[in-house]
């Protein structure tokens, strides 16, 4: 099951950049625009601002049966979020661009236009689409049903008691498989399915990122101190590692999922979300081990915590990661089809190569 968090930046034109007060500019096809606002994270002012607007994007999606759990104002100048719950896999990834489509249809009837850019302006807030997967066990009569009620409840944590579940699913068990894992006191145990598929993601996330941080304005978002992920590391509720699991509610343990954050607003959602899914695949093929959690803020300057790799800089050093993996490699070929991945590597070689520009990337993936 997944669930995204959709950033956005809303922007309203400029017809002189002389007279506006504005500094924070974007031209681009011959036509300059500014953010709606210069709020701060969560601002009341913001929401009330674009009420309107926003409000009709949410009854928009929630007619489309898109249901979102929640909107507020984000920490960029015009930056928005919009989280939508979870669905099964294929439905998740078709109601995201649902959501892309209805949000940029609604700013327009407004007089406005979208941006989904990872990063628009340098040294400001940039937009992700983070992705918070759960595993779930499918119930073996119903797996041809696209709807939550095919699968039993959450795998992702180890000794869940059984829960009241709806109808036509199945409940499960307490495990009996001893962890061994460092969990971090009040935090639940993974399950060793959920610990192995994650430990994959960690294992081939350097690789990954080609397929989810597509573009060279992807690396400059993945930066330490911005809650984006900038090191290789999980952690629990840690906002600064790429791999997080989140544990929103402490006395309703199955509500556990892993956030994926290096995944933004220029992925092909199709082909991003078969990449996670073929790195967690392959953690679980190989029984990877999980390290222990990252709880501390990254900070190579800190010898007294564990050093960290870094997560490649650019879309090249992503590229020079994934042809190093032959694992991911391998059963990416198995899942895209070789025809296919071929194809989306010599597209990502090409933009890795001539696209720097970011408003070269607004145009295309806005």
């Amino acid at each position: 099951m997944l669930g995204f968090e959709l950033e956005f930046t809303l922007l309203r034109p400029v017809t002189s950049s002389s007279a506006d007060a504005s500094s924070i500019v974007l031209t681009a096809g011959g036509h300059s625009w500014t953010p709606v606002d210069e709020s701060i994270y969560c601002q009341s002012s913001a929401l009330d601002h674009m009420s309107s607007v926003l409000d009709k994007m949410v009854s928009a999606l929630e007619s489309m049966g898109i249901d979102v759990q929640q909107y507020h104002a984000e920490s960029g100048p015009g930056q928005f979020e919009i989280a939508t719950a979870p669905y099964p896999a294929l439905e998740a990834v078709d109601k995201l661009l649902y959501s892309k489509e209805v949000i940029s249809a609604v700013a327009r009837q407004h007089g406005l236009e979208v941006t989904f850019l990872p990063k628009p302006y340098a040294g400001l807030a940039g937009s992700g689409c983070h992705c918070h997967i759960s595993l779930w066990q499918a119930h073996p009569e119903l797996q041809h049903h696209s709807s939550a009620s095919s699968y039993s409840s959450n795998s992702i944590i180890e000794d869940l008691p059984l829960i009241t579940v709806a109808p036509g699913t199945v409940p499960v068990g307490r495990s009996s498989h001893a962890s061994g894992q460092c969990v971090p006191e009040g935090y639940p145990t993974l399950s060793n399915t959920a610990a192995a598929f994650l430990a994959g993601l960690l294992e081939h996330l350097p690789g990954l990122l080609c397929f989810t941080a597509p573009t060279n304005n992807s690396y400059d978002r993945l930066l330490p101190g911005t809650w984006s992920g900038a090191h290789i590391c999980w952690g629990y509720d840690n906002r600064e590692a790429p791999l997080r699991v989140c544990c929103p509610d402490p006395d309703k343990p199955e509500t556990t999922n892993i956030e994926y954050k290096a995944f933004d607003g220029t992925t092909n959602p199709y082909i991003g979300v078969t990449a996670i899914i073929a790195a967690g695949m392959r953690g679980l093929q190989e029984a990877s081990v999980l390290p222990p959690p990252t709880q501390v803020m990254p900070n190579p300057a800190d010898t007294a915590t564990p050093q960290l790799r870094s997560l490649p800089a650019s879309l090249q050093e992503a590229m020079a990661a994934f042809e190093k993996d032959n694992s991911l490699q391998t059963k990416l070929q198995q899942l895209l089809g070789p025809d296919l991945l071929k194809a989306f590597l010599a597209v990502r070689r090409f933009e890795a190569a001539e696209v720097k520009d970011p408003i070269a990337t607004l145009l295309r993936y806005s």
